[in-house]
């Protein structure tokens, strides 16, 4: 019996961990590693030629991956192939096949007479701490987001100069500064036009001269045609 333990296993380009007879019974393999990689065409076997019978392979690993045609066998011409036994967390690549093919194989098969048994035991995760639950009410994406305008309605985008951003941020303005009022101002001008209109104020003229009206007051007058107007009130006013 072939006992292997180690963390890490690595068989490529045909490299092999072998235990098989040409007429006898296979040797039988017992890999205890942490991880176990075969690549173009490694092999793990315990194949018996011959009458005899395959031999037992057992192995535990953590992680299994067989790539490139790489094969663990157990297999026999005439006698009862071997038993697989394999404990793992993950195996890629390698499947259970009942005959040897081109991909990468575990096989314990018999060309005549009976095959043996292959175990593939991966234990149980438990994956319902990792799920999450989803909220029942899902809220609804058009809601959240704000509809574009379509080109189509006369919609447009227009880039006028730098604005009032320098070109480096620790620098002043250069004086390029551009200021624009994308205001409607139609409704303006209309509301302007339907104010009422004020008439004009009066002119305030100089008083030129003055009166004393029916009560007996003293009035300043003005009069733009004559200036001496108020002369001759004043001869009026004196003659009563």
């Amino acid at each position: 019996m072939l006992q292997v333990n180690a963390g890490e296993i690595f068989l490529a380009d045909r490299g092999s961990i072998t235990a098989s007879t040409a007429s006898g019974n296979g040797g039988n393999i017992v890999l205890q590693v942490g991880s176990l990689q075969l690549g173009r065409g490694g092999a793990i076997t315990t194949t018996a030629g011959g009458t005899g019978n395959g031999g037992n392979l057992t192995i535990n690993s953590d992680v299994i991956v067989a790539l490139e045609n790489s094969d663990i066998t157990a297999n026999a011409v005439q006698g009862t192939g071997g038993n697989i036994s394999i404990n793992t967390s993950a195996i890629f690549g390698a499947q259970f096949r009942r005959q040897e093919t081109p991909e990468s194989d575990i096989t314990a098969s018999s060309q005549f007479g009976l095959s043996g048994n292959v175990a593939i035991t991966n234990p149980e995760v438990e994956t319902r701490s990792f799920l999450v639950d989803l909220p029942q009410n899902v809220v609804d994406p058009t809601e959240q987001i704000t509809t574009g305008c379509g080109s189509r309605q006369g919609n447009s985008l227009t880039v006028a100069g730098r604005g009032g951003l320098p070109e480096n941020p620790s620098q002043g303005l250069l004086g390029r500064a551009i200021w624009w009022d994308n205001r409607d101002l139609s409704d303006v001008s209309q509301t302007a036009q339907k104010l009422p209109q004020t008439e004009p104020s009066r002119e305030i003229v100089e008083a030129t001269g003055w009166i004393v009206n029916q009560k007996g007051q003293v009035e300043l007058v003005a009069d733009r045609n004559n200036n001496n107007s108020w002369r001759s009130h004043t001869n009026c006013q004196t003659r009563r």
